[in-house]
């Protein structure tokens, strides 16, 4: 009875506890608000990035026994980078390996639907026809694919379904022309299922009658991970040889989990750096909480000299003055629960590129987890300002005890958002050399991708097309200027080809392929000879830096370059304009005619006299006139694609930016946290 009677005591003192803590911050609003907007804040971005981390590294599928299914990946056996298992490696793990009771292949590629003048593109997954089987997923509508189904069969994702259908149960038995050949609708897989990796979004499914990729597996009862890894290691040395110059062949088994390998590969230290930001922002709402109770310390100092006289212990004014710190912090804590949904849909727009249709979520784990570090947040930070308080020394000492306990917490956050700041300031001007070109306002630049290739057309066919597009678009009032070009400006790392001076050996230079008034339209200025004309052939134009580099004081113009081991004449050199970061010269760049080089698929620009926002459906409109089956897609401005290719560093830049000018935001609030207020009055509630 007697361990009831003080259990109840305990609980009884408790409850008046938080009674007197919530009646002390009601008092006190400018200060609860300062304070718990600092601590939302804090652990508000650290659960979102738990939700982003769980995503890519540890999110499962939700399936039955979600635990037991495996993904075999291929892997180059030189750079164990992940790369595409080949058919006949598929075939010969699922005709040798034991330990699974099932596997399926899933690959993808982009489709495009075509019902009269609507083009849709879509990511279609390409999987063998035991795919939704082994994975034990049920379909929201229709069946999915069984013995007998070939390419002809599709399910869509539901997504799909909601966004091209409308949610239309009648699509079931429907004929869709998909990359110009015949498909029938015959199911619909469920709500939020896009793949079997976070972030594949794909729009539909297909039979692949040659099964490629990636492979899934489901263990057998009682084989463990360790187990099969071993033996596809196994398998792995047993595979086909590659062909001559091939890439050697090896496989990889890991839980199937998070973002596929390949992209998590592509997303480099992006994760590390975004939680290392986060870390920092947190620490920084820590410091700021510090100086806020710091701050209140001082107002609060006859009310608990009050109390102590009166014949209070020390431990129980500690107990409660920690009582109040712990309910801030907790209210911060689910207000920043509130912040991290804020903070995780922002996360899904900005790498919405990369990991499409992907969905952060606050599970039970990082609710608890949050709550929890608010918790110790309250207490960890409350105590100082406690033991202050109730701690019998003189005036003095007790002053100069907070001014260093202050100017340390001052000094962790200005050295921190320095930090920060600095950061962003080198972050930021690094896209800056590599997006923003001068002389370029890329908002008057409309773009799109044209792919006759998915028509079968002939590099012949294909120029003809090409140029009807530009004799179209080009009468077109408000165009000033129409161009092409095999990739887009931002892609200038791409297409390496082997180049030389007459006699050296070879050396490989980053290029593109470009119709005549490119440079001109992407506000790169001619230095030297002349641009490309149409019946151009075995001729280049060079960028400053590769002039520099070949033919250090002489004029390049007239010369002669190798070209994969062909002569070539040289009749311009252009601006340097591709760099990599802030601070390093241009690197070497090449340009090659574009209808000399067979070039089918290319990137449309149409430079208008106003912005190109408004006029992107009309142009559109234009080139699909031309041949509404040539699939038209990724129409924007260049702007926008800019902005969309370089989300993951503009995102890291604006957190660094907010998070190094929270020092000058605490500054701020430390201020409001010393306005006087009584608090005599409530000393007799202790």
């Amino acid at each position: 009875m007697s361990v009831m009677n003080r259990t109840m005591r305990r609980l009884d003192a408790a409850a008046q506890d938080l009674r007197f803590a919530a009646r002390q911050l009601r008092r006190r609003p400018a200060f609860t608000a300062i304070a718990l907007l600092v601590i939302a804040a804090g652990i508000g971005v650290n659960a979102a990035t738990l939700s982003f981390l769980s995503a890519v590294y540890a999110r499962t599928l939700p399936v039955p026994e979600a635990g037991r299914l495996v993904a075999i990946h291929g892997v180059d056996a030189r750079t164990a980078r992940a790369v595409r298992l080949e058919p006949a490696h598929v075939a010969h793990v699922r005709a040798h390996a034991s330990g699974f009771s099932g596997l399926a292949a899933q690959d993808w590629a982009w489709t495009w639907l075509s019902e009269g003048d609507r083009s849709v593109e879509w990511r279609c997954g390409l999987v063998s026809e035991e795919y939704f089987d082994l994975l034990r997923v049920t379909p929201f509508l229709g069946r999915f694919f069984a013995e007998g189904d070939d390419e002809s069969a599709l399910v869509l994702s539901h997504a799909a379904w909601i966004q091209t259908f409308d949610g239309d149960p009648h699509v079931l038995g429907r004929g869709l022309r998909l990359n110009q050949r015949f498909v029938t609708v015959i199911g619909v897989a469920p709500r939020g299922f896009g793949g079997v990796h976070v972030g594949d979004g794909l729009d539909a499914w297909m039979v692949s009658m040659e099964p490629s990729g990636t492979m899934v597996g489901r263990l057998l009862p009682g084989r463990t991970v360790s187990g099969a890894r071993a033996e596809v290691l196994a398998l792995a040395a047993q595979l086909p040889p590659p062909p001559p110059g091939g890439t050697p062949p090896g496989l990889r088994l890991e839980p199937l989990r998070g973002v596929e390998p390949e992209l998590r590969e592509s997303l480099e230290f992006f994760p590390a750096l975004f939680a290392g930001v986060t870390a920092c922002v947190l620490l920084l709402a820590c410091a700021n909480l510090a100086s806020l109770l710091l701050a209140r310390a001082d107002s609060r100092r006859p009310e608990v000299a009050l109390r102590l006289a009166l014949g209070a212990s020390r431990g129980r004014v500690i107990r409660q003055l920690l009582t109040e710190s712990v309910l801030l912090a907790v209210a911060g804590g689910a207000l920043g629960l509130v912040v991290a949904v804020w903070v995780c849909r922002a996360l899904e727009h900005l790498l919405a590129y990369q990991l499409p249709e992907t969905r952060l979520v606050l599970d039970g784990t990082i609710v608890a987890a949050s709550i929890a570090l608010s918790a110790l947040t309250g207490v960890a930070f409350g105590l100082a300002p406690a033991l202050q308080l109730t701690r019998a020394r003189g005036l003095a000492v007790e002053a100069r005890h907070r001014r260093v306990a202050g100017s340390w917490a001052v000094a962790a956050q200005v050295a921190i958002g320095v930090v920060l700041a600095s950061s962003a300031s080198l972050l930021l001007r690094s896209l800056h050399a590599v997006a923003v070109r001068p002389g370029l306002d890329a908002d008057r630049i409309a773009h799109f991708r044209l792919r006759p290739s998915r028509l079968g057309h002939t590099p012949e066919r294909a120029a003809r097309y090409q140029r009807e597009v530009l004799r179209r678009l080009g009468a077109v009032p408000g165009v000033d200027q129409v161009t092409m070009a095999r990739v887009a400006p931002d892609r200038g790392w791409c297409c390496a080809i082997p180049i030389a001076r007459p006699g050296e050996p070879p050396f490989e230079v980053d290029q593109n392929e470009i119709a005549p008034g490119y440079l001109a339209t992407m506000g790169i200025p001619m230095l030297q000879g002349r641009d490309f004309e149409d019946g151009d052939r075995d001729v280049v134009i060079v960028d400053e830096s590769l002039a520099a580099r070949l033919w250090p004081a002489q004029p390049p113009v007239g010369r002669e370059l190798q070209v994969e081991g062909r002569p070539h004449l040289v009749v311009g050199v252009a601006r340097a304009s591709h760099v990599l970061k802030a601070g390093e010269g241009a690197y070497p760049y090449l340009y090659l005619p574009l209808w000399s080089r067979a070039v089918r698929d290319v990137r449309l620009f149409v430079r208008t006299s106003a912005p190109a926002a408004p006029l992107v459906h009309a142009l559109r409109r234009e080139v699909v006139a031309v041949d509404p089956d040539v699939h038209v897609g990724q129409e924007s401005t260049l702007s926008a694609r800019v902005a969309m290719t370089h989300q993951r560093e503009r995102m890291m830049g604006a957190a660094l930016q907010v998070a190094g000018a929270a020092p000058i935001i605490r500054s701020r609030c430390r201020s409001r946290a010393r306005a006087p207020c009584c608090w005599a009055r409530s000393a007799s509630t202790a």
